[in-house]
């Protein structure tokens, strides 16, 4: 994000200083402050925070995952009462988003690889986003995607096995599609393509994985990436992205009916 004493789009001007009251001030016009990138250039982050480049959430979020899959491989009666079940997920609402923390069955290879993914995709957008609005995304997605799930699951009386964060994952893919940051190429980004395609692939081949709620994750990161692309100024995006909610409690709603 811009400073004080420059912008992200060329070096840093020398800072002019106010002439005191009855004294002649520095000629020519007062500088202007340096205008956002037009939206074909790229969606340039604001300067929300001061490190906005370490991926803190992204770390937080790694973390909480594997805690949960270590405390619940000791104690696994605690999966029964965190997991998603669609069924009893509209009486205990918590099970929509500590279900997306929760990796079943114990796999230290599922785990693994859903560490990973977090870890390759969310320290590419998590800067880009600045940590409030990733923090948002990433959290709105898992909602998105159990709402999802829970419709299906209601509409056609069947049931889903839902585990792991696939839902934070596809939404991060999302605004892969619709942010596309500033200084972004396809040199720099073609390794995340490949793991997009990759998880594409994924849920062809294996017919058992719960497309719904990669589905639900994932429209959620899409409006999210055009959220904040629209809304780029410190403190907009952020209120437009709270909006996600509505959609999310309307399908629950629609899920709720009898």
């Amino acid at each position: 994000g811009a400073g004080a004493q420059g912008s992200p789009w060329g070096p840093p001007r020398p800072q002019e200083h106010q002439a005191a009251p009855g004294l002649p001030g520095p000629a020519g016009p007062a500088p202007r402050p340096p205008r956002p990138a037009a939206a074909s250039d790229g969606y340039v982050a604001p300067d929300r925070d001061a490190d906005t480049g370490r991926p803190v959430v992204t770390y937080t979020m790694m973390a909480i995952c594997g805690a949960l899959w270590l405390l619940t491989t000791v104690a696994p009666r605690l999966t029964g009462v965190l997991e998603l079940v669609p069924d009893l997920a509209l009486h205990q609402p918590w099970r929509l988003l500590t279900g997306g923390f929760l990796y079943l069955g114990g796999s230290l290879l599922d785990i693994s690889l859903g560490l990973l993914t977090i870890w390759i995709v969310g320290q590419a957008i998590e800067p880009a986003m600045g940590r409030r609005d990733f923090l948002l995304l990433y959290l709105l997605s898992l909602l998105g995607g159990s709402a999802a799930a829970v419709l299906w699951s209601r509409a056609s009386h069947g049931s889903l096995l839902v585990s792991g964060a696939s839902a934070a994952i596809w939404g991060m893919f999302g605004v892969l599609v619709t942010l596309r940051p500033k200084g972004w190429s396809k040199e720099s980004t073609s390794g995340l393509w490949v793991l997009v395609g990759l998880n594409v692939l994924y849920v062809i081949l294996i017919p058992t994985i719960a497309w719904q709620v990669k589905l639900g994750g994932f429209l959620i990161g899409l409006a999210a990436g055009v959220l904040v692309r629209t809304r780029g100024r410190a403190g907009r995006s952020t209120r437009a992205l709270w909006l996600l909610l509505v959609p999310i409690v309307l399908t629950l709603g629609v899920a709720a009916l009898p």
